[in-house]
């Protein structure tokens, strides 16, 4: 598999699991579009010329998920649970900052923040807080929703694996 493809693919996951609207992966560099002659309506996204993952979004969730990454047959696609979610930073610098051809200075100073603040969110060191998410969600034209949602994920499954032992150790009490 391409190095590119095997790098944006995890990605366009992630991307789909935190989405809780079509319009959310509807971002510069995926070429999000509706497939014809499909119910329910199926979309797909860009992953790398050729592939592109492909599903349906049902009540909030992307449902029937597959890619055609492989030699162009379709093959169902999931996220690999021991694999690091996706930080939100890397959406933005690896993939919509270059579909756009602007460098992180000039989307800093779109966005209204400085450069050393956006290139330590896309290096993944700074959080993309609910006041950043709505930053991006304007400037992507996606909403805050799947930046907060991405973040979300990224520091839930860090926290597990920190804490995960002591956490095991809580009793748990549920209503009788």
């Amino acid at each position: 598999m391409d190095r590119r493809l095997y790098a944006r693919l995890p990605r366009r996951l992630d991307a789909l699991n935190a989405a809780t609207r079509r319009e959310n992966i509807d971002v510069p560099g995926y070429n999000f579009h509706a497939l014809l002659g499909f119910s329910p309506t199926k979309y797909t996204v860009h992953v790398n010329r050729p592939s592109c993952v492909t599903f349906a979004f049902v009540d909030g969730n992307a449902e029937d998920v597959s890619s055609n990454t492989v030699e162009g047959k379709p093959m169902t696609v999931a996220r690999d649970p021991e694999r690091p979610p996706t930080h939100p930073g890397a959406l933005l610098g690896e993939d919509i900052l270059p579909a756009l051809g602007m460098p992180i200075q000039t989307a800093a100073k779109q966005i209204g923040v400085s450069r050393q603040t956006l290139h330590r969110i896309i290096a993944g060191t700074h959080p993309v807080t609910p006041a950043m998410a709505l930053r991006l969600g304007k400037f992507c034209g996606n909403g805050p929703e799947i930046w907060l949602n991405m973040q979300q994920a990224y520091d839930l499954w860090r926290a597990e694996r920190e804490i995960g032992d002591e956490i095991a150790k809580i009793p748990t009490h549920r209503a009788a």
